[in-house]
C-alpha cells in the first residue's frame, strides 16, 4: 500500500474517531511528530494495556478562535465524549474524554495542537471479562 492511500485511510479513520464538531476542522501532523514532545506529555495517564496517541493540526481560524474565547470557541462534543475540561487557568488547553472507548483528546490552541490519545486494555484484562 502506497503512504498517500495509508495516509487517507488513517484520516478517514480519524474522521471517525473524532467528536463530528472536530472531523472536519484538523490535518495530520507531519510524520515523526511525536507525544514526547507536547508540552502536554506530563499529564499522568492510565495504567497497563497498550497506549497510543497521534497528533492533529488544528485549523487556524478553531485555533485563533480558541484563543480569543476560551471554550466557548470549541465546538461541541457529542453524547460519547464528556465536555471539554479546561487545563490551567489561561484556558488555552483542554481535555474531553470517551470513557467507553477509552480515548482523551487535549486540545492546544496556543501551538494549534490536538492530540488523540487511546489507551487499550491489557491482554490479561481481556482474559478476565465475563
Amino acid at each position: 500500500m502506497s503512504a498517500l492511500r495509508l495516509r487517507m485511510r488513517l484520516a478517514r479513520r480519524l474522521r471517525q474517531l473524532l467528536p463530528p464538531g472536530l472531523a472536519g476542522r484538523v490535518a495530520l501532523a507531519a510524520a515523526g511528530a511525536g507525544w514526547s514532545g507536547s508540552p502536554l506529555a506530563g499529564l499522568a495517564w492510565g495504567t497497563g494495556g497498550t497506549r497510543g496517541g497521534i497528533r492533529l493540526e488544528l485549523d487556524h481560524a478553531l485555533a485563533a478562535a480558541v484563543r480569543r474565547h476560551g471554550d466557548a470557541g470549541l465546538p461541541q462534543a457529542d453524547a460519547g465524549w464528556s465536555w471539554w475540561q479546561p487545563l490551567g487557568r489561561r484556558q488555552l488547553r483542554f481535555r474531553a474524554s470517551s470513557p467507553q472507548s477509552r480515548r482523551v483528546l487535549l486540545l492546544d490552541a496556543l501551538h494549534g495542537r490536538l492530540w488523540l490519545l487511546w489507551n487499550e486494555p491489557s491482554p490479561a484484562r481481556c482474559r478476565l471479562r465475563y
